[in-house]
């Protein structure tokens, strides 16, 4: 198919752009001038399992006494205010408790209030963090007064199928979205975010009537002229491990990408490598796709038969069976580079048999979540605009 040999060359001509602006960015020397004070705010819902390793991993990053810590409890429904009131004994942070559960947009915008610093760092109660990611987005903001903003990407932080393949995924996004620091950021992750306190507040804060907070206010900063970056940090989170949460967390990640890409379209378009590989990128899942599904036919021909010999003859047909294979594992091939991250010595080499789900079925399952919450985005653009609040416990 035409369209799938097109597909393939925009995407590794904009993959090895990608990549060169990555390395750009990578290689940049970057210092931690002085360890500023941060105001530190955790929202919490439900996270009553996951709340002390948080709390404990936050404050062996950092000096106590540079940090202004404020964690709130957004009316959860599990022990975690109880878990929170026996960490606070051990800890010095201040816990606020909401009367009605308000989302975690909502929540941020009142408790921001109160911070005491310049710096804000905003933390999921699920999120493990350590003294590189708070320096580096830290350094990144002194380097350039421009940087409003600075999130850390992620990497799951629990075991199974379905986190190793996500995993794989963020590698994928740390590249596309790393090297869009040579120009601007249109993505912030709202699990580990360091923000200036007043460009915060000038463009508003976070918005409450959308699906993704995070990125919407990465739109609202580039537009005011600010500019927003990635850590190459990753700091550890919980990703789903059942197929009905990750298809959620999906619908729910592109729905919000798509609201804010109709939302603020110049900011979007300003930024056409990213336009460029994304469109290619799932047309080529698409064209993959159609093309895999045309080979079922040889499963038809072999219970069509008549006559026995002919089935065998099918069934051992090796061309048949070879164009079979190539065209159902030649996207492995483009998948590679998201595999390597995984390989940290010669025992994980092992690991790069990985490629073959992650790009067979993985990426496939990813490209229709993706499109799916895409026309879900769309078709809801201006319902959104009247929705009070969203809490995404799954990011």
């Amino acid at each position: 198919m035409r369209i799938i040999t097109y597909a393939f060359y925009i995407y590794m001509i904009s993959f090895i752009l990608v990549l060169i602006f990555f390395v750009i960015d990578y290689r940049k020397k970057r210092t931690l001038k002085k360890r500023d004070p941060i105001s530190v705010f955790i929202p919490c819902y439900n996270d009553g399992e996951s709340i002390k390793p948080t709390i404990e991993s936050l404050f062996r990053s950092y000096p106590k006494e540079l940090m202004q810590v404020v964690v709130v409890n957004d009316k959860s429904t599990d022990d975690s205010f109880h878990q929170l009131q026996l960490l606070q004994q051990e800890f010095p942070f201040e816990l606020l408790d909401n009367e009605v559960n308000l989302g975690k947009a909502a929540t941020l915008n009142t408790v921001t209030e109160l911070a005491k610093h310049e710096n804000i760092l905003i933390l999921d109660a699920d999120t493990l963090i350590e003294t590189r990611h708070i320096e580096d987005m830290m350094a990144r903001m002194q380097a350039n007064e421009k940087v409003a903003a600075v999130s850390c990407p992620y990497v799951p932080h629990n075991q199974g199928f379905l986190p190793l393949m996500q995993n794989m995924e963020y590698a994928m996004l740390d590249l596309v979205q790393g090297s869009y620091n040579i120009f601007w950021a249109i993505v912030l992750r709202g699990g580990c975010l360091m923000i200036k306190k007043k460009p915060f507040e000038e463009v508003g804060k976070f918005a409450t009537r959308v699906m993704t907070e995070d990125v919407d206010l990465a739109f609202k900063l580039t537009k005011a002229k600010y500019k927003v970056e990635q850590s190459f940090y990753r700091v550890e989170t919980i990703v789903p491990e059942k197929a009905k949460e990750w298809f959620k967390q999906k619908l729910r990640r592109n729905s919000g990408g798509a609201h804010c890409s109709f939302k603020y379209p110049l900011i979007w378009i300003r930024n056409p490598l990213h336009v460029l590989m994304m469109v290619s990128f799932n047309l080529l899942i698409l064209a993959l796709l159609v093309n895999a599904v045309t080979h079922f036919d040889l499963l038809l021909i072999i219970f069509s038969q008549s006559e026995i010999w002919r089935a065998f003859w099918v069934v051992f047909n090796l061309q048949r069976w070879l164009d079979f294979f190539i065209n159902k594992c030649s996207f492995s091939i483009i998948a590679l580079p998201y595999v390597l991250p995984q390989i940290a010595n010669r025992k994980d080499i092992r690991k790069i048999i990985y490629v073959v789900p992650y790009a067979i079925i993985y990426v496939p399952m990813y490209s229709f979540a993706g499109m799916c919450g895409w026309f879900k985005g769309i078709y809801h653009y201006r319902r959104l605009e009247n929705l009070w609040k969203v809490w995404g416990r799954a990011r």
